[in-house]
C-alpha cells in the first residue's frame, strides 16, 4: 500500500511539472508596461505603451475594437531600445463612435516561440473639445454645454418624463443608466466626426454609444425643444435595449413611429399633413417605409406623421403588449409584413386600411386601387349593355 501510494505522487508530480512546463509563458508584466491614450476628439488618437524587454519581441501588435465594431489587429514599428511601443489612429478617416467605449489590448510574439499579451484595457471616446456640466437621477445621466444648472435641470426633467413614456409603451428593465448629451444647436450636433445625419435632424440615438445626442440651445424654445427630442431619442435606447439581438431589423416605421409617440406632446403639423396628403391621394404606402424613410424634406415629415399616427393607432387597439409581440418577431428575424401578422395577427395591409378608415373615415390608397381593378370586368359589362340603348336614338336623331 505504501509503495503504490509513493508512485501516485510521484506520477502526479512528474504530470503537474509536464504540464506547467507546456503552458505558454504570459510575462504580461514583464514585457509591458502600463499604457497610456491621449487623444484629440475628431482628429487623432494616440496609443502608447512602455516595453521592459525589447531583445525578446520579434513582433508588436495592437489589438483594437471601438464600440461594437469589428476587430482590429495593427502591426505596430518595433521601436528603439528604451523606447515605447506606438500606434497614431487617425480619427479624422477612421473615425471611433462619439462617447462609445474603446476596448485595446497589446500583444507580442516572443523569440523563443512564445505570445504574451497585456491586460484589456478600455475608455470612452467623449468629446473633449469641451467642458461638460452633469446632472443625473437613477436612470439617466444628462451632460450640457451651455446654460446654467437650470437648463441642465430641465433637461434632466424632460429626459426623465420621456423615458416614463417610453416604459409605458414597451416596458424594458433599465440597468445601465441612459446617457444624454446637449449641443448648443444643429451645427455643433452635426459636426462630430463619425456621426452621419441628415440637415433637418435635430438628435441622433447613436447605437454604438447606447447614447443620446441632442442639438438646443438655452433659451425661450428650450423647454419645448428638450421635451420633443429628448423623449423620441430615449425611445430609440429603450427600443434597442428590448431588442438588443436584431435591432437592426426592426422596420423604419415602427422605430420611428415608437419614438414620436413617446414625445410629451403630439407634433400639430402631423395631422394637418396627413389630412392633406390624405384628400390628394399622396399618403406613402407603409409597406414602402419599411427599411428607410424618403430622403427628400417634405416627404420624410409625411412619414414621420404617418408612423406615429400608425403606431397610436397600434397603441390604442392592441396595447403594449402587442407592439411588444411584434417587436418579439422582428428579433426573431421576421420580414416587415410577417412580424404585424404574428404580433397582432393581421396582415399589414389591412391593418394599413383599418387605420386609414379610422384615421380619415376611408379605406386605403391600395385597396381603393384593389377594388376598382377588381370591379373592371363589371363595369365593361355595364357599359356594354347600357351603351347601345343610348347610342342608337342618339344616331337616328343625326339622321333625321
Amino acid at each position: 500500500m505504501m509503495l503504490t501510494h509513493r508512485w501516485t505522487i510521484a506520477i502526479i508530480f512528474i504530470c503537474s511539472f509536464l504540464i506547467l512546463g507546456a503552458a505558454p509563458v504570459t510575462q504580461s508584466q514583464s514585457i509591458f508596461g502600463t499604457p497610456a491614450v491621449d487623444y484629440v476628439f475628431g482628429e487623432q488618437a494616440t496609443f502608447t505603451v512602455p516595453l521592459t524587454d525589447h531583445r525578446s519581441i520579434q513582433s508588436l501588435f495592437l489589438h483594437l475594437q471601438p464600440g461594437d465594431g469589428d476587430l482590429e489587429v495593427i502591426e505596430l514599428p518595433l521601436p528603439p531600445a528604451g523606447q515605447p511601443g506606438v500606434y497614431v489612429h487617425p480619427l479624422d478617416v477612421s473615425p471611433f463612435p462619439p462617447f462609445g467605449t474603446v476596448k485595446y489590448q497589446f500583444r507580442a510574439s516572443l523569440s523563443d516561440g512564445s505570445k504574451v499579451s497585456s491586460p484589456e484595457y478600455s475608455f470612452e471616446y467623449s468629446d473633449n473639445r469641451f467642458e461638460w456640466q452633469m446632472l443625473e437621477n437613477d436612470q439617466i445621466q444628462v451632460f450640457w454645454q451651455e446654460g446654467d444648472t437650470g437648463f441642465g435641470q430641465a433637461a434632466l426633467n424632460a429626459a426623465a418624463a420621456g423615458l416614463d413614456n417610453a416604459l409605458q409603451i414597451l416596458p424594458v428593465d433599465i440597468q445601465d443608466p441612459i446617457r444624454v448629451y446637449i449641443y448648443p444647436g444643429t451645427a455643433a450636433l452635426q459636426s462630430i466626426p463619425g456621426t452621419s445625419m441628415p440637415d433637418w435632424a435635430g438628435g441622433l440615438a447613436s447605437d454604438q454609444a447606447d447614447a443620446a445626442l441632442l442639438s438646443v440651445l438655452p433659451g425661450a424654445e428650450q423647454r419645448l425643444e428638450l421635451e420633443r427630442q429628448a423623449p423620441h431619442e430615449i425611445m430609440h435606447l429603450v427600443l434597442r435595449r428590448a431588442a438588443p439581438r436584431n435591432y437592426a431589423n426592426v422596420p423604419a416605421w415602427f422605430a420611428e413611429g415608437l419614438a414620436s409617440l413617446a414625445e410629451l406632446y403630439p407634433n400639430p403639423e402631423y395631422e394637418r399633413m396627413l389630412l392633406t396628403a390624405s384628400q390628394e391621394r399622396t399618403l406613402i404606402p407603409l409597406e414602402t417605409l419599411c427599411s428607410r424613410f424618403p430622403s427628400e424634406e417634405h416627404n420624410v415629415y409625411l412619414a414621420y406623421a404617418e408612423a406615429e399616427s400608425f403606431m397610436r393607432y397600434i397603441y390604442r387597439n392592441h396595447g403594449s403588449s402587442g407592439i411588444a409581440r411584434t417587436l418579439a418577431a422582428y428579433e426573431n428575424g421576421l420580414s416587415c409584413e410577417a412580424g404585424v401578422q404574428t404580433g397582432l395577427e393581421i396582415s399589414l395591409e389591412e391593418l394599413e386600411s383599418r387605420w386609414q378608415s379610422e384615421m380619415f373615415g376611408e379605406t386605403s390608397q391600395a385597396s381603393n386601387a384593389a377594388d376598382t381593378t377588381a370591379f373592371g370586368p363589371y363595369l365593361a359589362l355595364s357599359l356594354l349593355v347600357l351603351l347601345p340603348p343610348l347610342i342608337i336614338p342618339l344616331s337616328l336623331r343625326w339622321k333625321d
